[in-house]
């Protein structure tokens, strides 16, 4: 390992390894003076700052007494200088020393530090001539930012990169004082803790450090071309005509039956697409993020250097990339779509699975799937073990399943493509009406009255309209039967025909969905609620594996084996 920490820093053409601390103060001098002392007495040539001619016992008071007056620090700091005395050595001085080339560490205190790097410069970094910096955190135990004024003066110069040091945070704390760093693109904190013997530790801690420049310069580069690119996309945007923005926006959007907004966001993102490319290919910025990509690995290749990663901050983009927000598909009244996810109670969760172009309103409010789309559950999946019949029945149906892309460290999930339930789209078009994504509609209120009906689209607007109409005839024809006299049909019929009736307006079957009807207050509650939306392309991948299934060819029975 320690091979390893030699070749990073070589890799980085690191001179000079500075570590600040108060440990390398006066205090840690005392005793390598005293043993001078011992050793010299009798040099007469030496000007002792102290009395020596009543020996050795009477000397070593007047020394202690002359070490412990804070007013001789000055006088105390000269003499260490002229007399070259050399200083006891700190527990992780001595370890830093053995793991790093020789004569690259300097341990300095604070004053020495500002007086040799800051005031009067001894020494001046260059590309090939690098410095790095590990300024303990705590300089002063009544000030937390000690440390960070200090390294001030090196906050994103070029050719220094600074750890802030502390042992009062774990090494898998870092991550969480890295705001402690007031966002400099060369300062990262690093845990006293990783100093260990075999040194593995501080090489991934080294590597964070000395390699945070090179990644804010990736990230920098990567701000100013999208902003180039945002730039030029704003400028194609305000020059699109009246005439052209109305057929592109409102009435494609009216044709397609969808939101002006997401017409907007399709063409602005295509735009900025093409622009990014264009900056890509046109300039410099391949080749700058390439440069830099390349440095970056040859310190990323190193054995054993893989840090502990932020894993919930990684599993959160990339959930973003499988799972839509719920929120904003819900708040912006989002028509349902392939790959949504419905909480059904007392039921589970099923995903919608229907062609996307099947489930989009029309401008008359019509669709291509108007008789029923296909529900699918959503279950854990089965690991399965050898055995008996009960597991081969398993594997049978483990068959018939689509597998969910897993996010780390979360349960394997299918959704089963047997047991799959045709339902009226109509029932699931609800959920696209209330901000809390339930499948709700209040008799009382037609589509003038609900919730930002004057934001809503014409086609959307109708079709709740049509919905509206087939629940408030089914109720009062409920009603109506429940109301007849009890000769006017026979018994048992009026139960079987309520319990039709009660299948959701010919939207389910009733095994699945249970409907809530309150009399008093209109409200009648499916017990649906849309919790997800699985993306595209996963989602496109359900829907092809379901295909299949459905498709799936029948083979004549193999009246060979035998019967088990």
């Amino acid at each position: 390992m320690k091979n390893h920490i030699r070749e990073l820093i070589e890799k980085r053409n690191i001179k000079r390894i500075v570590y600040v601390d108060n440990e390398f103060e006066i205090d840690i001098y005392k005793e390598s003076i005293k043993s001078y002392l011992r050793e010299n007495i009798s040099d007469t040539s030496i000007e002792w700052p102290f009395s020596v001619e009543a020996g050795i016992e009477h000397a070593m008071e007047a020394c202690n007494h002359w070490l412990d007056d804070n007013s001789n620090n000055e006088c105390i700091s000269q003499f260490i200088k002229e007399r070259n005395i050399k200083r006891g050595t700190h527990d992780i001085e001595k370890i830093l020393n053995d793991i790093l080339p020789q004569d690259i560490l300097h341990c300095v205190p604070p004053k020495e530090f500002r007086e040799q790097y800051i005031d009067n410069p001894i020494y001046t970094p260059t590309e090939t001539d690098q410095l790095v910096v590990l300024m303990d955190k705590f300089l002063d135990e009544d000030d937390a930012t000690s440390g960070m004024r200090l390294l001030s003066p090196f906050k994103n110069k070029e050719y220094v990169a600074c750890g802030l040091f502390s042992n009062k945070f774990q090494i898998h704390e870092e991550i969480n004082n890295w705001d402690d760093c007031d966002n400099a693109k060369n300062i990262y904190p690093l845990s006293k803790h990783r100093v260990a013997e075999d040194g593995k530790d501080f090489l991934l801690g080294l590597r964070n450090v000395v390699w945070l420049r090179q990644i804010s310069d990736i990230k920098d580069q990567i701000f100013d071309l999208y902003n180039n690119a945002f730039e030029n996309t704003r400028k194609d945007l305000e020059s699109l005509d009246p005439a052209s923005f109305d057929w592109a926006i409102i009435k494609s959007s009216a044709h397609e039956g969808c939101w002006e907004f997401d017409m907007m966001k399709r063409i602005m993102l295509l735009l900025l697409n093409r622009h990014i490319e264009k900056l890509m290919t046109g300039g410099e910025d391949f080749s700058k993020i390439q440069e830099l990509t390349q440095i970056l690995k040859q310190i990323s290749d190193f054995p054993q250097c893989n840090d502990t990663p932020n894993s919930e901050l990684l599993k959160d983009y990339y959930k973003s990339e499988v799972y839509a927000d719920i929120s904003y598909v819900n708040n912006t009244y989002s028509q349902i779509a392939n790959g949504d996810i419905f909480e059904i109670e007392g039921k589970g969760q099923y995903m919608l699975c229907c062609q996307p172009c099947n489930l989009e309103l029309r401008k008359d409010a019509s669709r291509k799937s108007s008789e029923f789309v296909y529900l699918l559950p959503i279950e854990k999946t089965v690991i399965l073990t050898e055995g008996n019949l009960e597991q081969k029945k398993k594997q049978n149906k483990q068959l018939y399943r689509s597998l969910l892309h897993q996010l780390s460290n979360e349960e394997s999930m299918c959704v089963n493509l047997a047991t799959n339930v045709r339902i009226n789209p109509r029932i699931l078009d609800l959920v696209s009406y209330n901000k809390d994504g339930l499948a709700v509609i209040d008799i009382n209120k037609d589509k003038e009255q609900i919730n930002d009906s004057h934001i809503m689209q014409a086609n959307m607007l109708t079709h709740y309209h049509k919905i509206y109409s087939t629940i408030c005839n089914h109720v009062k024809l409920c009603k109506k039967i429940a109301s007849l006299p009890k000769d006017t049909l026979e018994k048992g019929e009026k139960q079987s025909l309520l319990k039709m009736l009660k299948k959701p307006f010919e939207m389910a079957t009733e095994k699945l969905i249970t409907v809530d009807c309150n009399p008093d207050t209109g409200i009648i509650n499916f017990k649906i609620k849309r919790i997800g939306r699985y993306k595209e392309p996963f989602s496109q991948i359900v829907l092809n594996d379901f295909m299949n299934y459905l498709s799936r060819q029948a083979l004549p029975n193999d009246f060979s084996k035998m019967i088990k």
